[in-house]
């Protein structure tokens, strides 16, 4: 009996322990994906400015996010697949053109992978399409560099259907 009662309080600790994503209002905007293939007028994607992800970050928010362009290749590739595990489950993703320019954000954007990004021949790291991570309460968690699988995606969002249900 004694062991049982251990083992439920653990069992509560560990519930209570785990806090909530927290999720902040974010400037995003409607944005067009019909220049990506396959896609259509009816997406999961919002429009975000790099500045927008930044503050998500500093102020302790949560999202997935997707920044990519329609120039690349391997974006073109995945954007339907990152759609299609939205779709499914039922969530919204922040989409960062790369396109509309970051270099203005390069040294903070690097600071916020570093350590997870792919060096080039000077062993330097810099960011690479397309790319797909999460922030939950501010804290970076899973980062997806190029060409990603269904099962990939999934697994890197479903703890936010799981935070909403």
């Amino acid at each position: 009996m004694k062991r049982v009662f251990i083992i439920l309080c653990l069992i509560l600790s560990l519930v209570a322990c785990t806090e909530k994503m927290r999720y902040i209002e974010l400037d995003d905007y409607p944005i067009d994906m019909t220049g990506y293939i396959g896609m259509t007028d009816d997406h999961h994607f919002s429009g975000l400015m790099p500045e927008e992800m930044l503050r998500c970050k500093e102020e302790g928010g949560s999202g997935i996010f997707y920044m990519g362009n329609t120039g690349c290749i391997h974006c073109q590739n995945t954007v339907s697949i990152i759609e299609k595990v939205a779709s499914d489950l039922d969530l919204d993703i922040y989409y960062i053109n790369t396109a509309n320019g970051i270099t203005r954000f390069e040294d903070q954007l690097l600071s916020l992978f570093e350590g997870r990004l792919m060096k080039n021949d000077q062993g330097k790291e810099e960011l690479r399409l397309p790319m797909v991570f999460t922030l939950q309460n501010g804290d970076l968690k899973d980062v997806i560099i190029g060409e990603m699988t269904y099962e990939d995606l999934k697994k890197v969002m479903e703890p936010f259907i799981q935070e909403l249900s």
